[in-house]
């Protein structure tokens, strides 16, 4: 990731510190970002966007809530969150490198409520719109004669 450091060398020039190569790089803001616009050794500068098209399932899985989602090419990893309704207080449940999830630890008979972040080494972006999942009702045990 790169750094902007506080103090300019000039008068438009700026230096950056990369963290992944342990170096300082100054040059005018205009050849800068011409010179590193397509080199992914410094990493984002920025977080990534918002995530959509979530959709977490709704009792079509046996023992899971299945919730997928489109991935974003500057995400790094996702992190996966849960509530009880679709504003209540949303609790991390993992953090995952693929745009999938499976909650497991749902309980049949209620709905649950997911919102995904993308993430990557400069932060995370905004939720995306919640949405909601069940698992499957297990059929009812076979009757005793």
């Amino acid at each position: 990731m790169m750094r902007e450091l506080e103090r300019p060398v000039e008068k438009g020039v700026s230096c950056f510190y990369c963290k992944h190569c342990l170096i300082v790089l100054c040059l005018p803001l205009a050849l800068f970002a011409f010179a590193l616009g397509g080199c992914s050794i410094f990493g984002p500068t920025t977080p990534p966007g918002a995530v959509a098209g979530i959709t977490a399932s709704d009792g079509t899985d046996d023992g899971a809530v299945v919730v997928t989602w489109n991935s974003l090419e500057e995400a790094e990893r996702y992190s996966v969150t849960r509530a009880s309704s679709s504003h209540g207080r949303y609790t991390e449940l993992a953090v995952v490198s693929t745009a999938r999830y499976e909650d497991k630890d749902a309980v049949e008979g209620s709905v649950y409520w997911y919102v995904v972040r993308a993430c990557n080494d400069v932060g995370c972006g905004e939720g995306s719109v919640p949405d909601s999942g069940y698992v499957r009702p297990l059929p009812p045990p076979p009757p005793t004669w």
